[in-house]
């Protein structure tokens, strides 16, 4: 969510997170592979779904790819026609004038487009403690799996382990800017 929606919707372009191995994630550095998928962000849908046609292949080194059902066509998956189809509506308080004005008119497209709008949905509250599950997860992986990660990367270099990479960082000062 953090590398794809949160920016998606602060920039207010589309940003796509793919079901995992969609996408391969050969040559990303791994947060957590339980977790991990890479998707697109664009200033459209029409967008988003060409570059979904491009990325969304198989790939022998990412065995989460290997798992994914046949090739969809995303331009003609496109339905402008949205009868019958449910959409909630959920509103964010601490939008601003602008950010709910472009709000509006999109749940206007959405209405002219047939869509059943369900308006005033509220999501569960996610407590603390499913953060920390998360959290931890993505550490334990992440300890784990950045060592094979810069192994298969990088063979020679001196970065090996996760102590090396904070070694670095404090030292050239990056972790100070952070």
């Amino acid at each position: 969510m953090g590398s794809i929606l949160a920016p998606s919707a602060l920039l207010g372009v589309v940003g796509v997170k793919p079901t995992i191995g969609l996408v391969s994630r050969t040559g990303v550095v791994p947060m957590a592979l339980s977790m991990d998928t890479v998707g697109p962000m664009a200033r459209d849908v029409v967008d988003a779904a060409h570059l979904l046609n491009v990325l969304a292949t198989p790939d022998p080194e990412d065995v989460a790819t290997s798992t994914r059902p046949a090739p969809v066509d995303y331009i003609k998956a496109l339905v402008p026609d949205l009868r019958g189809i449910r959409i909630g509506i959920v509103r964010e308080s601490s939008a601003g004038e602008a950010s709910s004005a472009v709000f509006e008119r999109a749940i206007d497209d959405l209405r002219k487009l047939g869509a059943i709008l369900v308006d005033g949905v509220t999501l569960p509250d996610v407590s603390e403690s499913w953060f920390a599950e998360h959290l931890e997860v993505m550490f334990t992986e992440f300890k784990a799996q950045l060592p094979q990660y810069l192994a298969a990367r990088r063979p020679r270099a001196t970065v090996r382990t996760l102590a090396d990479v904070i070694e670095v960082s404090k030292r050239d000062g990056v972790a100070a800017a952070a």
